[in-house]
């Protein structure tokens, strides 16, 4: 074992061991006080945000006693970028009456748009005087972000002193070093005493400032931490966060930890976390795009290839590469027509029976509509910034129904605001005294609406007189008396009356304050349309990208029926005479005549949809694909090596994948279609049990029937495990 060193701070002993009697386990002084991967083993991972982050961090020490100002800063900055200052505000009344630094680098470090992140850095680093930028294409790599509802690191009725406690930890943080680590553990355990500062986002916001050197717990990084045999408690002491960073430091530095810095092994942690949930690393961007230059010159594309090779994956992402709003759906044997076009559903009525059935549109064509309108609304002004892409539809009473001052002030100054005065200012996540009503809607105003969904203002049981697109989060304000509790809104129509009863499935708006409609997006932009006046069309029409995963395992004929003709490639956009290209009648055309439905007049793809399909190409649940259908797509092949580069799944993995596909290759009645691919291999790291449990079974079944099977698969298995004898 190696002597180490180190000195806390109010102690005059020095130790010289490796763990000492408090447990704290040093590393020496040279492996502490390296600041890059470039000291570890000669090379550099980029990370292009610490200069940035560096630079502001060593610049905010300069507003130590001139909060004031940076308060300042801070207010202007979201102003200027649009963005919403609710989450910073003082018990009573806005603007804070304090800060600290590490909570003001957390305003570009919430869950916000990666655009909004950006935008606001930037605002912040120009009002600062800073040299760096931060570039339009910054990914944070391995930045553990803020909750988007807990954005500062100290509750209300916090004292002043506990401001400079957080004050001091970001001095001790950015300073840290063999020599100051008792300071910093000291500093450390004096921040978490102050009221909602979790040790989480002590460690997180630390990171930021100094991330060569400090390391965030994290969720994501306690769970690698612990794939290398070191567990986090749940609590720590400061004592015990120097122990652990000195612990990590020194298996980095021995290379017991693959990753050659504590950026690095965070960007390890993140993708970890995203191969658990079925996710992976995104391929070059080279090899997206020529994915994508393959569908935009032939609009409907099919991945295919062997299991596991990320064809769905794969698909999003050339969707994400073209910046396009993307849709989704899987076939299977009893997925029909009136799940992918139109069909009649049932629905409550108010007679006898109480049961009718009524016309809706299925997946692909609801998705055609969101097109259109896209295509259709102009982005000159704007208009639709903010809504987000999976939008939900909320209806809300302002002071009940019909005109009332509440109504009035809301539509004038731009918010919402509803009711339950007599809770007070209280956090509702841990408040469980709702004696007198309102759990439900409270819950669903402070937390489930989110920036970026529709609100639709009830004036009657029927009615909306306004409709508008939420722009910030949850805040309380004395000021609104009786309707204390806020968000602000981008109103794009008001003092209407628009009867919306029948798109809200024909359900009347009931008196609770807030919950979610019935009525669809696009039903929401057409009632919307019909109240703007008219604007110049916009010639770029942002892509819609319909992916239909496992599309072999649906009856094609049945579910696509008359569109068969209408998705072929060169029935898309318009003809010569400005007239729509590859109209059809759906089968319940005859039920929209006469109707405002965009597709009153016939059904059509529009010119900004494309299709990505994929498929098993050894799925034997279904029949060949037939040729009608065939000659409308064109078809590339995803390999099980591609996968393997994709999904970036180490070198073992891909090892052991390439001597087993070898051995299927060379087995006699398999082929290229029966490799495995690489997503059986994310995040393992136990190979005899990933053998065991999933691909004994899938090569078992891939010989059924063959001649020689426990021969042949015996040998595909030793290829598996190389010359290892595997633990059964």
């Amino acid at each position: 074992m190696k002597e180490v060193y180190g000195i806390i701070s109010g102690m005059e002993e020095i130790y010289k061991k490796t763990v000492n009697e408090n447990g704290i386990c040093f590393c020496n002084k040279e492996e502490l006080n390296m600041t890059n991967p470039k000291d570890f083993d000669g090379e550099r991972t980029e990370f292009t945000w610490i200069p940035f982050y560096e630079e502001i961090a060593k610049k905010l020490l300069e507003y130590k006693n001139k909060r004031s100002q940076l308060i300042e800063i801070l207010y202007s900055s979201l102003k200027e970028a649009g963005l919403s200052s609710s989450m910073y505000k003082s018990d009573e009344t806005e603007p804070l009456k304090n800060i600290d630094p590490l909570t003001f680098i957390g305003s570009f470090n919430r869950g916000n748009k990666r655009e909004d992140r950006i935008k606001l850095a930037n605002i912040i680093a120009g009002k600062l005087g800073l040299k760096n930028r931060l570039s339009d294409n910054e990914q944070f790599l391995s930045i553990p972000i803020l909750n988007s509802q807990k954005s500062t690191l100290f509750f209300k009725h916090c004292p002043e002193e506990d401001y400079d406690k957080l004050w001091n930890l970001f001095e001790k943080a950015l300073s840290y070093s063999f020599e100051k680590q008792g300071e910093f553990a000291e500093s450390f355990d004096l921040a978490l005493t102050v009221k909602g500062t979790a040790q989480s986002y002590a460690t997180m916001t630390c990171y930021w400032i100094n991330p060569y050197k400090i390391l965030s717990v994290d969720k994501n990084n306690t769970d690698l931490l612990e794939e290398y045999g070191i567990k986090v408690p749940s609590q720590l002491s400061g004592k015990e966060y120097l122990s652990l960073l000195n612990k990590v430091t020194e298996k980095i530095q021995d290379k017991e930890i693959k990753e050659k810095s504590i950026p690095e092994f965070s960007l390890a942690a993140w993708n970890n976390s995203k191969q658990i949930q079925g996710d992976t690393k995104m391929p070059e961007q080279n090899n997206i795009s020529q994915y994508i230059n393959l569908l935009k010159e032939n609009r409907n594309l099919i991945l295919h290839g062997a299991p596991g090779t990320g064809k769905t994956f794969l698909a999003k992402k050339i969707a994400e590469g073209m910046n396009a709003k993307i849709g989704f759906c899987q076939f299977h044997p009893s997925y029909d027509y009136t799940d992918f076009v139109e069909g009649l559903r049932p629905v409550k009525t108010d007679d006898a029976s109480g049961i009718g059935f009524e016309r809706k549109d299925g997946v692909f064509k609801e998705f055609c509509k969101m097109a259109v309108i896209a295509s259709t609304v102009s982005t000159d002004n704007n208009f639709f910034e903010g809504l987000d892409d999976n939008a939900n539809v909320w209806k809300v009473s302002l002071e009940g129904t019909g005109d009332n001052p509440t109504r009035r002030d809301c539509l004038a100054n731009g918010y919402i605001r509803i009711g339950w005065d007599e809770y007070g200012d209280v956090d509702f996540e841990d408040f469980n005294d709702y004696t007198k009503g309102g759990k439900t809607v409270l819950k669903a105003f402070v937390y489930r609406m989110k920036p970026g969904d529709i609100v639709v203002s009830c004036f009657s049981e029927n009615e909306t007189d306004a409709i508008g697109i939420i722009t910030g989060d949850y805040e309380y304000r004395e000021e609104g008396g009786a309707y204390p509790r806020y968000r602000t809104v981008k109103w794009l129509v008001k003092d209407i009356r628009e009867n919306i009863r029948e798109k809200n499935n024909n359900k009347a708006l009931t008196l609770s304050s807030v919950y979610k409609l019935s009525i669809s997006v696009p039903d929401i932009i057409e009632i919307v349309k019909k109240y703007l006046e008219p604007k110049t069309k916009s010639n770029i029409q942002k892509p819609f990208v319909f992916i239909i995963d496992e599309i072999n395992r649906g009856e094609l004929s049945k579910i696509f029926g008359e569109l068969f003709f209408s998705i072929d490639p060169g029935y898309r956009g318009l003809d010569e005479n400005g007239k729509q290209k590859g109209i059809v009648n759906t089968q319940y055309q005859n039920l929209l005549t006469g109707t405002s439905d965009i597709f009153a007049n016939g059904f059509f793809i529009p010119e900004n949809v494309y299709i990505i399909g994929t498929m098993n190409d050894i799925d034997r649940s279904v029949e060949s694909m037939d040729f009608a259908m065939r000659r409308r797509f064109i078809f590339k092949e995803v390999t099980a090596e591609e996968s393997a580069e994709n999904m970036n799944i180490g070198e073992e993995a891909k090892s052991r994948m390439t001597r087993m596909n070898e051995a299927i290759s060379k087995t006699e009645g398999l082929n290229s279609s029966y490799f495995i691919g690489g997503s059986y291999f994310l995040g393992v790291t136990d190979f005899d049990k990933l053998w065991n449990l999933k691909l004994s079974s899938l090569i078992t079944e891939y010989l059924r029937g063959m001649d020689d099977d426990n021969s042949k698969y015996d040998r595909i298995k030793d290829a598996y495990f190389g010359n290892e004898t595997p633990n059964n």
